[in-house]
């Protein structure tokens, strides 16, 4: 097969004899991070310590190739000794998906199925 592809991806193919393929590749854009704090009720006080800190501090989940995908989160009240999990505040956290913007949605109280964190 002969093509001459082009920095935008388009590409020009010659039609020869026999069955002719092209792939075009993708890759997932970049996300934004995401922040978790795993704090004492009613305090700022880290408890938490990711893998490979030092000391309690925010556990910080990479962006990099996630947009639109999801991720599951857990309370870490198993490694937290002495502590029990009491609840979890998402209202930082940004939706990512222009369906569930809660400027745009006369019913915030309706949630899209599309929305993701």
């Amino acid at each position: 097969m002969q093509s001459t592809p082009n920095t935008t991806g388009d590409t020009t193919v010659t039609y020869q004899t026999g069955n002719q393929v092209v792939n075009y590749y993708y890759k997932r854009k970049d996300a934004p991070n995401i922040t978790i704090h795993h704090v004492e009720d009613g305090t700022t006080t880290e408890l938490y310590t990711p893998a490979g800190a030092a000391g309690p501090s925010a556990e910080v989940i990479s962006g990099a190739g996630k947009l639109g995908t999801n991720e599951n989160l857990t309370n870490k009240s198993a490694d937290i000794a002495t502590t029990e999990f009491v609840s979890v505040d998402k209202r930082s956290a940004k939706c990512h998906n222009p369906k569930c913007n809660r400027s745009n949605n006369p019913y915030p109280w309706k949630q899209s199925t599309d929305c993701y964190l």
